[in-house]
This record gives structure tokens, C-alpha cells and sequence, in this order.
């Protein structure tokens, strides 16, 4: 197998009533030798109908929230690699393990891996056109990089390198994302989370190939100006605690872009 999980979120309602679809993409992740993690989220006690399936890989959780999924993700993971996915998007799985297999040799100089995303509204199109791509191109570590092209990036296009993670202790700001209890807006957790990293590491990969197809835009990208404000300021307050420099590069960068539009 690669030493990479993919982890899916879902509802419980949604798990029953999409089984069969789940079983085909995760057929379909282990022809690429891709391992597979589902965090089912649903109230009281764990459904019977769950114990039908793979236990390691299947988890129940009473806590509801993107976040806190994602932090069972992090801690469950027995793979160096994490990609927390969507059930809208596809990968290039034979490009995906080559990718994973040359980011080995990294270790712990890259915090995480930005793949390329391709956003289309023909969804099938989108994908055939990433399994059609011949040449696979080499990732390499390059210079310091600029936060500002986080600013709209996904979680389905973030390979996490889970060892650098665990080691700095960082994880999903559950106080963010969707289903979230907090006054806060429901998106933004893998924009601060990938910031953390940034200003601990100052580097981080990005592939020149598309790896990653999407027929949704990110509910970041769908907010309003006021919510991704909002959204700014926490971020940006939440980092200076820890790295006050690095969140002024940051807050600057952002902002000067803004002003340019």
C-alpha cells in the first residue's frame, strides 16, 4: 500500500443511503494501492449496521462537525500522509502514488503538499482528463514559498505529512468548519491549519500536474465578504499568538492583494 490514507466525512443518514457508492470509490482507491478512512458521525449509540463492514477503517463518532472529523482522521491515520477528502471529488490514483512515494525522501522539511486542483462543472470530463495525463512531473522542495496562495486553497487538494502534524501538535481548529457550535464562519480550518504549518516550516510542496478534479466550489469561496472578514481576522489573531511575525507577513500579503482588487 501507498503511505497514504484518503478520509472521508459523513453523516450517518447519508451513509446508509449512499452505501453502495461508497463501496465502488473505495474499490476504487485500493486498484492504486490507496488506503481509505470513514468517520461516520451521527447521535446515541453506534448502529448495528456498521458492524457489517471494516471496523479499522469505518469509525463512529457521536461529535458532529467537519473539524473534529478531521482530527479523528489525524489521530487515527497509520500512514506518514493524509488527504481529507470529499465525496465530489476524484483523484489520479497512479500519479497520487508516485507522488507519495517521491515525497518519502522529504521527511519532515515539508509540512504538507498542495495538489492541483481542477474545478469544472462537467465533473466526468474533468476527471477523464486527469486519468488521460501521460507524463508524470517530479515534485521538488524549492524555495520559501508565499502564504498568499493559500488563501483560497481546499481540503481535497491538501496531502497532509502527518509526522510533521503530530510532532508540533497542531490540528483542525474545531472551533471552524462546517457543522461548527461556534459564532464563527463554517469554513477556514484548512486555510488556518495550513498556515500554522507554514509559518513553523516556511516551505511547503505544490505539483505542477493536476491531480485533484472537483465539481463544487469550497464553501470558502462561496461566502460572503463580511464571513471571509471575519474569517481573516480570527486567523490571523489565532497565529500571532505563536509566530506574530510570520502572521504580519501574512495579514500583509492578504491585504495588499485586496487593495490591488
Amino acid at each position: 500500500m501507498a503511505d497514504l490514507t484518503l478520509a472521508f466525512s459523513v453523516l450517518a443518514s447519508d451513509f446508509f443511503s449512499q452505501k453502495s457508492k461508497l463501496e465502488q470509490y473505495f474499490s476504487e482507491l485500493e486498484t492504486f494501492s490507496l488506503d481509505w478512512m470513514l468517520i461516520v458521525q451521527g447521535e446515541g449509540e453506534k448502529p448495528e449496521d456498521l458492524l457489517d463492514h471494516n471496523l479499522e477503517k469505518i469509525i463512529w463518532s457521536q461529535d458532529i462537525g467537519l473539524s473534529k472529523s478531521r482530527n479523528i482522521a489525524l489521530r487515527r491515520c497509520k500512514t506518514k500522509f493524509l488527504i481529507c477528502c470529499d465525496w465530489d471529488t476524484r483523484y489520479a490514483g497512479a500519479h497520487l502514488t508516485k507522488l507519495v512515494s517521491e515525497a518519502q525522501v522529504f521527511k519532515e522539511q515539508v509540512s504538507f503538499i498542495q495538489l492541483g486542483l481542477l474545478r469544472a462543472d462537467d465533473f466526468e470530463a474533468a476527471h477523464q482528463k486527469l486519468l488521460i495525463q501521460d507524463n508524470y512531473q517530479s515534485i521538488k522542495l524549492g524555495e520559501e514559498r508565499s502564504p498568499l496562495a493559500l488563501t483560497n486553497i481546499a481540503s481535497v487538494q491538501i496531502c497532509w505529512n502527518v509526522q510533521f502534524i503530530r510532532k508540533h501538535k497542531l490540528g483542525f481548529d474545531e472551533l471552524l468548519g462546517l457543522g461548527n457550535k461556534s459564532i464563527l464562519p463554517s469554513f477556514g480550518e484548512e486555510y488556518l491549519l495550513a498556515l500554522q504549518c507554514w509559518a513553523i516550516s516556511g516551505n511547503y510542496c505544490q505539483t505542477p500536474d493536476l491531480l485533484a478534479s472537483t465539481r463544487e466550489k469550497s464553501t470558502g469561496i462561496e461566502a460572503s465578504k463580511i464571513e471571509k472578514a471575519i474569517l481573516a481576522l480570527y486567523v490571523f489573531l489565532r497565529l500571532a499568538k505563536t509566530h506574530p511575525l510570520k502572521s504580519s507577513i501574512a495579514l500583509f500579503q492578504r491585504l495588499k492583494r485586496f487593495l490591488k482588487v
